[in-house]
């Protein structure tokens, strides 16, 4: 039987790839397993050259001259990761995708937010719209973000019901889904938590530019007072601080070192080596968890949907006290990583045998 994945590989955004990379791996421990490559306009991290803005001075040309550098070396960068992942020989479409009934007598949709209608732009193919009848379909860890589901989408109701199989990232997903459908959806892990910390080792790529000891930065939607916040503690700690930087601007403190153009296997080398990490990212809290580094997690108290993943995560392996907001004067508290081992395989286990049950695998 062979099962194709549907998801957000072809995003350059570390959790996007290194959750795509990880749910193919535990897969194919067991069975024939290959990423769709599927396209979707809404969801590709590869920015068009020629969607930047014209230049309309000498300086403005200069700035597109940079910008169209810093796209080209960060696509080649996501590109060549994704030769770490089995991916469909065929590159699909809208127009084409339904041809992977072809191909694949199982598909699963997840994980990330591919429940997210505002995300993919009402894309429903994360939905598994295309799949014939016949063919098994499965939901796995899928995320809904910030998003909510309208009472009145009938297509989408529909979809849902017809999946053989669902399970959601977090307990707000299940619950909506549940609302909006009637369905019962199990809640398991990312599956970047899925893959040990030997595992991930095996595909970091050293950053030799870099001193022994370091603070690093990693932000999803950078606010000035989060740069404050971590810069204050660096100084305090009197470490250097790393910024990996999503643009090509640079960061708003100017004393902050700026990295851009971070492959994905830097991305975790550069996380699983510094002497802590500041982060606002679900998956960046997730890979700290996974190396146990010190860390913090930023909340946005202006979004609490936003904050609900990350939440999650934090009160699953009792780490809550390193939620901080941006004016936190808490800095010194280290994570207690005590309880972490033992709920992380109870978490897995779940996982797996919600997968063993959807027979997606035999172990």
């Amino acid at each position: 039987m062979k099962t194709g994945i549907i998801t957000f590989h072809k995003s350059n955004n570390y959790g996007a790839v290194l959750q795509a990379y990880a749910l193919q791996y535990i897969i194919n421990q067991y069975s024939e397993c290959e990423i769709i490559d599927y396209r979707s306009d809404a969801i590709s991290g590869e920015k068009k050259l020629s969607d930047l803005k014209r230049a309309r001075n000498f300086k403005g040309f200069l700035k597109r001259i940079a910008s169209e550098s810093y796209y080209e070396n960060k696509n080649r960068n996501f590109n060549k990761f994704l030769g770490n992942c089995r991916l469909s020989k065929k590159t699909y479409t809208m127009k084409n995708i339904s041809e992977a009934n072809l191909e694949y007598d199982m598909f699963i949709t997840g994980s990330d937010q591919v429940f997210n209608l505002s995300m993919t732009h009402g894309d429903r193919t994360y939905y598994l719209d295309f799949v014939s009848a016949e063919k098994k379909k499965i939901a796995y860890a899928a995320s809904l973000g910030s998003y909510s589901f309208e009472s009145d989408d009938m297509f989408t109701r529909k979809q849902i019901i017809s999946m053989d199989y669902i399970s959601c990232r977090e307990p707000e997903a299940a619950r909506a889904v549940k609302q909006f459908t009637g369905r019962e959806a199990d809640v398991v892990l990312d599956p970047v938590l899925l893959l040990d910390e030997k595992e991930w080792k095996r595909i970091e790529e050293p950053y030799d530019k870099i001193p022994s000891e370091y603070i690093l930065l990693y932000l999803i939607s950078p606010e000035a007072g989060y740069f404050k916040l971590a810069y204050e503690m660096a100084m305090s700690l009197k470490l250097p601080l790393y910024y990996i930087n999503y643009s090509p601007r640079r960061p708003l403190n100017p004393k902050i070192k700026n990295m851009r153009n971070i492959s994905p296997g830097q991305f975790l080398y550069l996380l699983h080596h510094a002497a802590y990490v500041i982060t606002n990212s679900f998956h960046g809290t997730a890979f700290s968890i996974l190396y146990r580094k010190k860390f913090f997690t930023l909340k946005d108290e202006r979004k609490s949907k936003s904050n609900q993943r990350t939440e999650r995560i934090l009160n699953l392996f009792s780490l809550q006290k390193q939620f901080v907001t941006e004016t936190s004067q808490s800095l010194s508290r280290e994570p207690d990583y005590s309880q972490t081992a033992c709920r992380l395989e109870e978490e897995r286990k779940k996982s797996i045998t919600f997968l063993e049950n959807a027979g997606v695998f035999k172990p």
